[in-house]
């Protein structure tokens, strides 16, 4: 088995392109989400999202039904990716009104912090979504009010622990980097990894070498496990 590779937040077609040639898996786009620095304009998201050769993910928040579904057909993604406290009605509606994929974030605790539960509860959430029609979950730290998106490591027993359990594919973000790429597959097994500022020179700014070296250690980690 090799994890496949999503390269999130990008903003420029040089950096679309280059990770194409890579070898990524997934490519994500941030749109509707104007808090974060890596948010595009509906044209540009467009624009980049419609001439991509792999398939797009959407990052966005929870917004309401109608928004959701206008983004979807505006922007024609692969996946739509959302944010925030899962929504399971909402969950289920999108699946039965999107032509494409949906994947929820799950908020994960940080490194170090391990509140009692935390796998059990997010494996009710994992089945639940998997109800709804989730085609996959993505595991990010959550730090205060932020549901993902934080750049902080997350912990990965806990992790883990929810990836052998879940029903959904996993995949496994959260202060992801070159140097902890491998370390973090053999811990936790997760079917896919998520970076963007681990491969950044700034926000929004992707590091063609951080890229590259990303790709190639996340699909070499499972040669020594």
């Amino acid at each position: 088995m090799t994890t496949k590779v999503k390269i999130c937040g990008i903003t420029r077609r040089e950096d679309l392109e280059f990770l194409c040639q890579a070898g990524a898996d997934f490519v994500g786009f941030i749109v509707g989400a104007e808090h974060s620095p890596r948010n595009l304009p509906v044209a540009l998201g467009k624009e980049l999202i419609r001439s991509a050769p792999l398939p797009t993910v959407l990052v966005t928040q929870r917004l309401p039904l109608p928004s959701l579904v206008s983004y979807a057909e505006t922007l024609q993604p692969s996946i739509i990716q959302i944010h925030d406290v899962p929504d399971f009605a909402l969950v289920r509606e999108l699946a039965d009104e999107l032509y494409c994929a949906l994947w929820q974030a799950l908020p994960i605790p940080p490194i170090g912090w391990e509140p009692k539960g935390a796998a059990d509860a997010l494996a009710t959430m994992v089945k639940r979504l998997a109800d709804a029609g989730c085609r996959a979950v993505v595991l990010d730290t959550a730090k205060g009010n932020q549901f993902g998106g934080t750049g902080i490591i997350g912990n990965w027993q806990v992790a883990a622990i929810l990836i052998e359990r879940s029903e959904l594919p996993c995949v496994l973000a959260g202060g992801l980097n070159p140097d902890n790429v491998q370390e973090a597959i053999a811990v936790t097994r997760p079917w896919c990894v998520d970076v963007s500022s681990g491969v950044e020179s700034k926000p929004g700014i992707k590091d063609h070498r951080l890229i590259s070296d990303f790709i190639r250690r996340a699909k070499r980690a499972h040669q020594g496990i």
